[in-house]
Formats: structure tokens, sequence, C-alpha cells
């Protein structure tokens, strides 16, 4: 009546023990001798593949030509060989596409740890968006991560610029600037000559006169600026026409 085994460790984890113990009390050798406890140990099948990746840092945002870098943590039992490695995909269009640009690497730790990095350098605003890292454990299985997100801020650029009208006196008139920035533009117009600007707003980039008078004519500029940088256009003339008024004509 001394038989009794007992298995101690949790297998029901993919990336927890890769080990259990099992221990057996066995009947005595000889009669009035104590009962023999002996260990086994056997191997999870599951902890072969790596615990889920976590990101050091969920939502980054960086300026466009900085460096930005891309990291998630992952671990699996430290004595499996070969070693944790990382990839990479872009989510497009809800899917997950297979990453080509960007320099990765992964270093691995005695306790099983593994830190894998996704840099861009410089980064570009084509690079913006959201990835995944997948940690590929000793066995080949692989695990994918929660969202990352990369946000690239870059200053304005002028993708419509004013040009230059010769509009009627007392007729409505519109001078247009659109620039292509994130974050969102404040749009600055100003009259050349005049220290003050004439307007300002901080999503549209359209100059409206709602009737043109001599008094509007003259040369006009657009400014786009974000936290980045700024861009001014060109100077746009604007010649009010008519008839001459107040003229004595015989």
């Amino acid at each position: 009546d001394c038989v009794w085994s007992e298995w101690s460790g949790d297998c029901s984890t993919l990336c927890g023990q890769a080990e259990r113990t099992r221990t057996i009390m066995t009947m005595p050798s000889a009669s009035g001798s104590p009962c023999r406890q002996e260990d086994s140990t056997s191997q999870c099948a599951g902890g072969l593949a790596p615990c889920k990746p976590v990101a050091v840092q969920n939502n980054m945002e960086v300026t466009e030509n900085f460096t930005a870098m891309l990291s998630c943590d992952a671990e699996q039992y430290a004595n499996l060989s070969p070693r944790i490695t990382f990839k990479w995909v872009k989510v497009v269009n809800g899917g997950d596409s297979e990453l080509t640009g960007g320099s990765k690497d992964t270093k691995n730790y005695p306790n099983g740890t593994a830190r894998g990095t996704l840099t861009f350098s410089p980064v570009l605003r084509d690079h913006a968006g959201q990835y995944k890292c997948i940690a590929v454990g000793a066995a080949g299985e692989s695990v994918k991560s929660d969202k990352l997100t990369l946000t690239v801020r870059y200053k304005p650029e002028l993708e419509t610029i004013p040009s230059s009208a010769y509009p009627r006196k007392d007729q409505p008139h519109t001078l247009r600037c659109v620039a292509n920035s994130y974050p969102s533009s404040l749009y600055t117009w100003r009259k050349v000559g005049d220290s003050m600007p004439i307007w300002e707003n901080q999503v549209n980039g359209t100059l409206v006169f709602n009737k043109v008078t001599y008094e509007n004519t003259g040369s006009y500029t657009c400014t786009a600026s974000n936290t980045v940088g700024s861009v001014t256009s060109v100077a746009a003339l604007l010649v009010v026409q008519g008839r001459p008024e107040n003229c004595n004509v015989p």
C-alpha cells in the first residue's frame, strides 16, 4: 500500500514548463524498510513553443528621416535549442504581408527570453502602419504578437498652389492651397507687403473673397506649417479688373 505517483508541472500552456516531474513512491525492498521515492522527468510537447511575443512599445511616433525601432519580447524554456528567432509582417488591407524592408535582429538571453527588433534608418512616411512580430521556437512553432503601430511625422508639402488670376470687380474669387503633411497643416495667407496675416485655418487652405475690390489687388502667399516644419508658396498675383470709376467723361 505504499505505491503512489504524482506529476508536478503544467503542460497545458504552450510556452509554460518544458518539463514536468513525476514523483513515485514504491514498495519497500524489504519488510520494515521505508518507502522509497523516485523522481523522473518528462518533456512537455507544448513546451517547445515560445510564449506570445509582447511589444515593448505598442505605439511609436517618430519624425521622418530619423530612426525608428520596433521591439518585442518572447520567451521559451531556457534549455531548448535552437533559440527563438523573429519574423516581421506588415498589416495591409486587414491581412499580414511579408516584410522586405527594414533591418531585423534577434537577441537571445540565457534565461530563455529573447528580443526581436525591426529598425528603419532613416524612417520614411511609407513605413507608417501596423506591424506584427512572429516568434519562432525551437521546433518551428510560431506565435504572433498583437499589432504594433508606427506613426511617421513629416513636414508639409504643397500639392496645390495658388495661381495668378484677374477677376472682375465685385465677383467672388478663391485662392487654393493644399498641403500633404502629418500632423495636419495650419494654413496662413499673407498679402505681400502686409506684416500681419489676413487669414488662418487649421483644416482648409482656401482663401475666399466674396466680392473682390480694387483693394484686393496684390500678391498673396500661402504658408502650410505643422510641428515638423513649414513651406511657403510662391506669390500669386491677383489683379481686380473693372471699368474706371469716378471719371468725368466729356
